[in-house]
């Protein structure tokens, strides 16, 4: 099941302007065609013009719409200063209140979280060990969420 996940994590969703799906599986340790620790560079080539820069300070965004299950997502490739892949960021296409059956999700699809934070803002994380990812839900409320994939390595650090 968590390979499901991150198999639609991977796929193209079909945004107003038809885009073929890409069926391809993610290799480890990575999202989609971005594996940890790329530059910016590697990315764009890898991508074949799927990403467009500086959407904000270190970071990149790809084109179109991802989905996780029945959530789309926008996505935003963030970059350490040394030029490297850290993290993908999956912003919400969807109502915040959708956030909790996003959540719900999640956990049915990944299993028990390796840690939960239940202050503002509320945070979970899941080991995805066979792909090399961290899996964090971030939600302040009613207000948004947030997905994000982290190196695995990451996760190390808060528990």
């Amino acid at each position: 099941m968590i390979r499901r996940l991150i198999l639609a994590a991977a796929l193209c969703a079909t945004p107003a302007f038809a885009q073929p799906v890409d069926n391809t599986p993610i290799s480890a340790g990575g999202w989609q065609f971005a594996h940890w620790g790329m530059s910016r560079g590697e990315i764009e080539a890898a991508g074949a013009g799927k990403t467009h820069g500086a959407v904000e300070a270190n970071a990149d965004a790809i084109d179109g719409d991802y989905a996780v299950g029945p959530f789309k997502f926008q996505v935003v490739l963030a970059f350490d200063d040394d030029n490297a892949l850290k993290e993908v960021r999956l912003k919400p296409d969807f109502p915040a209140k959708q956030c909790g059956a996003l959540k719900a999700y999640l956990r049915d699809q990944l299993g028990v979280p390796a840690l939960e934070v239940d202050n503002e803002p509320k945070m979970t994380w899941w080991r995805d060990a066979p792909h090399g990812n961290a899996v964090k839900y971030g939600s302040d409320g009613a207000k948004s969420c947030e997905l994000l994939y982290q190196p695995l390595s990451t996760l190390s650090i808060v528990g």
